[in-house]
């Protein structure tokens, strides 16, 4: 089981803390947490269905997302850059969502002639620190696409 990113999966883990509940287990949101939660119980009915209802929820946000990955898969082996999806996925951490991500938002790869055009077109490019004739290149700005902002 993945981590969810939604607000009831926020809510759920929230709301067990002021109840007296405590996950001693590693992870949140693995097969243990859930087995952990499936046990949970609150004094007042109205708590039960409310925290019932954000399990829930997480758990339908997981299989939207899981039918969704699984569709993206299925439409990047048909893709025209499905070979440079194949190429990104043989870098270490790199899966099928991530590279057809990669590719939808760049694009081709090959027109970028030098990796300092990728780069430069990321936003990924040294700041200057200049003053008369000395130049100092420092910290990797951060200037790019949205999507690669937070790179």
């Amino acid at each position: 089981m993945k981590m969810p990113c939604t607000r009831a999966s926020r809510a759920a883990s929230n709301s067990r803390p002021c109840h007296g509940y405590r996950y001693s287990g590693k992870g949140s949101w693995t097969a243990a947490h859930e087995r952990y939660l499936s046990k949970v119980g609150f004094e007042h009915r109205a708590q039960h269905i409310a925290f019932a209802e954000y399990r829930t929820s997480v758990k339908d946000s997981d299989e939207r997302v899981e039918r969704l990955s699984s569709a993206l898969r299925e439409q990047a082996l048909e893709w025209r850059l499905a070979p440079m999806v194949f190429a990104l996925m043989s870098l270490r951490g790199v899966k099928p969502i991530t590279a057809a991500t990669l590719l939808a938002e760049l694009g081709d790869l090959r027109r970028f002639a030098h990796p300092k055009q990728l780069m430069s077109f990321l936003g990924l490019v040294p700041s200057q620190y200049s003053s008369g004739e000395s130049r100092r290149l420092g910290a990797i700005t951060k200037s790019a696409t949205p999507m690669f902002a937070g790179c």
